[in-house]
């Protein structure tokens, strides 16, 4: 048993998303959201300001440089470190710098040091940043700094779908998109709307923001954290859905809240996933499968 335990792990280990040495898909993100960045100063004018995206971008990389300094032996291009300052430049808010810190600083330490079977199991901007909502005073997450522009939604949409391509989580987007709207419509039919056009159009309304796009294209679709079958990932897809939906309705940033917790079960999911079949859950299909000895 210990031997099949271990063999199912190691299974388990390689199935895990690792970059590509050529082209490495992090340069591309790391374009992208630098993009957002410039576009947030020059044109949709985000509430934050220059020195506070440079503390951002400056802690997370300078803390990802030191853990794998410390526990590597090699100093590194922080490429995980740009990207999760320059995201969490995007998404948080907060008086100074002291949020930044705080966040960057614990998004970097659960990457290293909070890990399954050599993964780590949060997406970094989404640890730091839930944490920061909880416990730092007047940290905030502003969804409509992205207003409603269909120019952005463009840049937003096309912009992902680069970004998808070169990590191959169509599917996440996919299952994400359909499970997020279809909650807000059952909130919607809920709630005194019928199945018209209208009620179609509040749903939609509420499900395709900016600010959500974002998140289905940069946050959920990490394929370092998200599940490695395909199975799992319409789990993990419909389960953050409906748990944002519940968030957001009772006042909270919920698509943070609940990419949260459901990471905590992504472990799980590999474990009972990865190299299984249905039938393997099910010993009376086997033993009815299995010949029987001749009489």
């Amino acid at each position: 048993m210990n031997q099949t335990a271990a063999a199912h792990s190691e299974e388990i280990r390689r199935s895990y998303f690792r970059w590509p040495q050529r082209r490495d898909p992090r340069w591309v993100m790391i374009g992208i959201h630098t993009t957002f960045n410039i576009l947030g100063q020059t044109v949709l004018g985000f509430a934050i300001l220059p020195s506070q995206i440079a503390c951002a971008v400056l802690c997370c990389s300078g803390w990802d440089m030191l853990f794998h300094r410390t526990f590597y032996g090699k100093w590194i291009i922080p490429k995980s470190g740009l990207i999760t300052g320059l995201g969490m430049a995007l998404l948080l808010r907060g008086p100074g710098f002291y949020p930044f810190l705080f966040a960057g600083t614990l998004s970097i330490a659960s990457k290293h040091l909070l890990k399954i079977r050599g993964k780590h199991i949060w997406n970094p901007s989404t640890f730091g940043i839930a944490a920061a909502l909880l416990w730092v005073p007047g940290t905030t997450f502003i969804s409509a700094q992205w207003g409603r522009s269909a120019a952005i939604v463009w840049v937003i949409l096309n912009l992902g779908m680069l970004i998808m391509y070169r990590v191959r989580r169509f599917d996440v987007v996919i299952t994400f998109s359909a499970a997020y709207f279809l909650s807000w419509l059952a909130w919607v039919l809920t709630n005194g709307y019928g199945l018209n056009d209208y009620g179609l159009w509040r749903a939609y309304n509420l499900a395709m923001t900016p600010a959500a796009l974002i998140f289905t294209f940069f946050m959920i679709t990490d394929p370092r954290t998200s599940p490695a079958t395909r199975p799992g990932r319409i789990i993990y897809c419909v389960a953050t859905a409906i748990l944002a939906v519940w968030f957001n309705v009772n006042g909270q940033p919920g698509l943070f809240y609940a990419l949260f917790i459901v990471l905590c079960f992504v472990p799980l999911l590999d474990w009972l996933l990865v190299g299984r079949s249905l039938r393997s859950y099910l010993p009376r299909l086997r033993r009815h499968d299995t010949p029987q000895a001749a009489t």
